[in-house]
C-alpha cells in the first residue's frame, strides 16, 4: 500500500490515551474496565458475544485493521507522499543472517537451522528425500546435505578465522573469537558479523564445502558487500535485485526452509528500502554539535587517535633513530622523491628533452636509463643557473628538492599518514597486520619502440620507514618488498579476488614509494593454495569530503566498491529441472541425533514417518511405545486428536482425546 492509502484509512482514527474505559474506534470490546478498590481499573467478562468482525470496521469501513493514527501522518504532511515510509536496519538484518548461516554451518546446538525437526519437516513436505532421516536401532541419522562440514572442514573453517591478522582498528582480533576445540565462534557482536558476512566468510568456505552450495552462499555475501558500498550506481540496482532473487532461490534450494527466518525474506527489500543511512545521519548530529562546542573540553571520551593533516608529512608513533644508509640507497629515495613531486614534471620534459638532442638515433630504453642516472645531478646544476639569473623565478620546493636531503635519514618502527597506522614487518606483532602496502602506479611499457602507459597497483610488504629533511619540510618514505607483476607473483582469480606470492619479490631497482601515497593492505592465507595470500583493501579511518571540511570517523568498514564477482549460476538451475546437487556424496560423516535431547534447535512440531527406515521390530501390541519412536508416537498422537475423523475413518477409532494405541495406529 503507498503512503496515501494508508493516510485514507487511518485518518479517521481517533487514538485513545491513558487508563479508563476503552473503545477501538467505535467498536466493542470484550471486556469492560470498572473502578475497583483505591482507583484500580478491573476487567470483567460481559456475557454478551459481539458480532464477529465488528473490531474490524472504522467509520462503517469493512476490512480496515488499523488500530492507531500513527503520529508521522498527523504531525507531518509530507509523511504519505514518501515512497518509502519506513526503513529497515541493515546492520541489523545483516548480523541475524550471518549468525544463522554459520550456526547451520558449524552445525552449533542451539544456533543451526538444522535438525531432526528440519528434517523430517522435509519429509512432511515431500521433498528431497536423499535428506530425510534414518533410524537406525537405538540412533537416528541425518544424511549430510550440501552446507553440512565434515569435522576436517570445520577445523579448517575455524583455523582460517583464527589466523586472519587485520590492521589496528580494522575489527575485532578474530583469533579470540574462535573457539577451535569446540568448533564454534563465540563473543561477536554486530559489526563482527558485519565483516564475517561481507570479507571473511567467502575466505572461510573457499576451500571447503559443496561447491554447488559454497558459491550460493559467497553470491549472498557479495550482496551484502555491493549493497554496503559507498558508492552504488542507481541504474545497477535492478540487476541487484534480479542477482539476489536468484540467489535467494539457490539457498532455498540447498538449506532446509526452517533457516528462512524473516531476516532473510528482509534482504529482498535492502536494494529499495535498506539504509546505512541511520549512521550517516547520526555522525552528521555528532558533527553538527561538535562544532557548535568546538571550544569544550570532551569528558570520557578519548581524542581521536587517527588526525588529518594540512600536509603530507603524517606523524611518528614511534621514536626515530638517526641512521647512515648506503649512498646508492640514499641516491634512490632522493630520486624517487624528485620524480613525484609535481612542480618537478616541467623540469623532467625538458631533461629527456636534451637528452633525445645529444643522443639522436637511441632507442626509448636508453634514454630512459641515462634520464634515472643523471636527472638528479642536472637538476641541481639547472635550478642554480636559474637561480643566479632571478631568484623569484624558482620556487621554494623546487629549490629545496633540487639541493638534496640531509645525509642523515631518521627510521621508525611506526608511522600514522593517510588516516592508516603503518609499522615495519619486524613489529607488527601476534595480533594485527599493519605493514603490507599497496601503492597505484603507472607503468611505462616499451615494445618496437613504442612507449605506451597503463594504471597498474603493486602490493608489497613494509620493511623500513625513513623519513629524508630537506630543511623546509620533512618527507616520509617506505622501503618495501614489492611483489613481482611480471612473473605470475599477481593475480586475479574468478570470484574478483587479488591473490600475490609474498615470496615471489621483485622490483629492487625501485623499493621505495612515498608515505602519501601508499594504501594499506592486509593479506589472508589463501586455504586453496598456502603459497598465495589473499588481499584485502583497508579504507583511511579519516578522510574529508570534498562538500565538507568536517572529519569524520566510522566506526563501521564501508569499502569505496564491491570489485568481486559473482559466481556464475548453472543453467540448468535456471530452468524448470535443477539439478539433484542438495545433497553431499563425498561426505561420510552422518549428524546423530539423540532423540532423549533437546539439541534440536528447530522448534516446529511437525513430524513424519513415511521415509523414516528402522531396523528394528515394532512390537504394536505393546502398552508403551519404543523409546526409539518415542517421537514418531508423539506425532502421530497429536494428529489423531487434531484430527480425529482422519484417524477414525483409517482405523476405525471413536473421535475422541485418548491418545491411540499402537494397534491402532498399525491399522491407520
Amino acid at each position: 500500500m503507498t503512503g496515501e492509502q494508508i493516510y485514507n484509512e487511518v485518518k479517521h482514527i481517533e487514538n485513545k490515551w491513558g487508563k479508563g474505559k476503552r473503545t477501538n474506534n467505535n467498536a466493542s470490546e470484550n471486556q469492560e474496565d470498572t473502578r475497583g478498590r483505591g482507583g484500580k481499573i478491573q476487567k470483567q467478562k460481559r456475557n454478551t458475544t459481539e458480532e464477529e468482525g465488528s473490531s474490524s470496521q472504522v467509520n462503517g469501513q469493512n476490512g480496515v485493521y488499523w488500530k492507531k493514527f500513527n503520529i508521522w501522518y498527523r504531525k507531518l504532511k509530507y509523511w504519505r507522499h514518501n515512497p518509502v515510509p519506513h526503513c529497515i536496519d541493515f546492520m541489523h538484518v545483516e548480523k541475524n543472517v550471518a549468525e544463522s548461516i554459520v550456526g547451520t554451518l558449524l552445525h552449533v546446538p542451539g544456533k543451526t537451522k538444522d535438525g531432526l525437526n528440519a528434517r523430517l519437516d522435509l519429509a512432511e513436505l515431500g521433498v528431497k528425500p536423499e535428506l530425510f532421516a534414518m533410524q537406525d536401532e537405538d540412533k537416528t541419522t541425518l544424511p549430510p546435505a550440501g552446507y553440512t562440514l565434515t569435522n576436517a572442514e570445520k577445523d579448517i573453517f575455524c583455523e582460517t578465522l583464527h589466523n586472519i591478522k587485520v590492521p589496528e582498528g580494522y575489527c575485532s582480533n578474530f583469533s579470540s573469537l574462535v573457539n577451535l576445540k569446540d568448533r564454534k565462534l563465540i563473543g561477536l557482536k554486530s559489526h563482527d558479523y558485519h565483516m564475517l558476512m561481507q570479507e571473511f566468510l567467502p575466505i572461510a568456505i573457499r576451500s571447503i564445502m559443496h561447491p554447488p552450495t559454497r558459491y550460493a552462499i559467497i553470491r549472498f555475501c557479495f550482496f551484502f558487500k555491493s549493497i554496503c558500498s559507498k558508492e552504488i550506481i542507481l541504474k545497477k540496482l535492478d540487476k541487484m535485485q534480479a542477482e539476489l532473487v536468484v540467489t535467494l532461490c539457490l539457498l532455498e534450494k540447498f538449506f532446509p526452509p526452517s533457516i528462512f527466518i524473516i531476516m532473510i525474506h528482509l534482504t529482498v527489500h535492502l536494494t529499495r528500502e535498506g539504509c546505512i543511512a541511520e549512521e550517516t545521519i547520526t555522525e552528521e548530529t555528532i558533527a553538527f554539535f561538535s562544532e557548535y562546542h568546538k571550544s569544550m573540553e570532551t569528558i570520557g571520551i578519548p581524542p581521536g587517535k587517527h588526525e588529518n593533516y594540512e600536509n603530507e608529512e603524517g606523524k611518528p608513533l614511534s621514536a626515530g633513530k638517526s641512521s647512515e644508509v648506503s649512498a646508492e640507497l640514499f641516491q634512490k629515495a632522493h630520486l624517487y622523491v624528485i620524480q613525484n613531486t609535481d612542480e618537478i614534471v616541467p623540469y623532467i620534459e625538458r631533461h629527456k628533452q636534451v637528452l633525445k638532442t645529444e643522443n639522436p638515433g637511441k632507442r626509448i630504453a636508453f634514454l630512459e636509463n641515462e634520464h634515472s642516472k643523471s636527472f638528479a645531478k642536472w637538476l641541481r646544476e639547472e635550478v642554480e643557473r636559474e637561480l643566479a639569473i632571478d631568484k623569484e623565478s624558482v620556487s621554494e620546493t623546487v629549490r629545496w628538492i633540487s639541493y638534496g636531503p640531509r645525509a642523515t635519514v631518521v627510521k621508525y618502527d611506526a608511522y600514522n599518514i593517510n588516516g592508516y597506522t603503518f609499522r615495519t614487518k619486524c613489529h607488527d606483532g601476534k595480533v594485527y597486520q599493519n605493514s603490507g602496502v599497496s601503492v597505484e602506479a603507472i607503468d611505462l611499457h616499451i615494445s618496437k619502440e613504442v612507449a605506451t602507459t597503463r594504471q597498474a597497483y603493486y602490493y608489497g610488504v613494509l620493511q623500513e620507514i625513513w623519513v629524508l629533511d630537506y630543511r623546509f619540510r620533512q618527507i616520509p618514505l617506505f622501503k618495501c618488498d614489492w611483489v613481482n607483476h611480471k612473473s605470475g607473483g599477481v593475480k586475479r582469480d574468478k570470484l574478483g579476488y587479488t591473490l600475490v606470492d609474498l615470496n615471489n619479490l621483485g622490483h629492487k631497482v625501485d623499493p621505495f614509494v612515498l608515505g602519501s601515497q601508499a594504501l594499506q593492505v592486509f593479506y589472508v592465507k589463501n586455504p586453496v593454495d598456502k603459497k598465495l595470500s589473499i588481499v584485502f583493501k583497508t579504507p583511511p579511518k579519516n578522510y574529508k569530503d570534498t562538500y565538507d571540511e568536517v572529519d569524520e570517523e566510522f566506526s563501521t568498514v564501508i569499502h569505496h566498491r564491491n570489485d568481486n564477482v559473482l559466481p556464475l549460476v548453472d543453467q540448468r538451475d535456471l530452468a524448470n529441472e535443477s539439478r539433484d546437487d542438495y545433497y553431499r556424496k563425498d561426505c561420510g560423516e552422518n549428524i546423530v541425533v539423540n532423540l532423549d535431547s533437546s539439541s534440536d534447535n528447530n522448534n516446529s512440531d511437525s513430524y513424519s514417518t513415511s521415509q523414516i527406515s528402522t531396523s528394528e521390530e515394532i512390537d504394536y501390541d505393546s502398552p508403551e511405545p519404543p523409546k526409539s519412536l518415542l517421537k514418531w508416537y508423539h506425532y502421530l498422537s497429536d494428529e489423531y486428536k487434531d484430527n480425529g475423523r482422519f484417524w477414525g475413518s483409517k482405523s476405525g477409532c471413536n473421535e475422541s482425546d485418548v491418545k491411540p494405541s499402537w494397534k491402532d495406529i498399525k491399522k491407520a
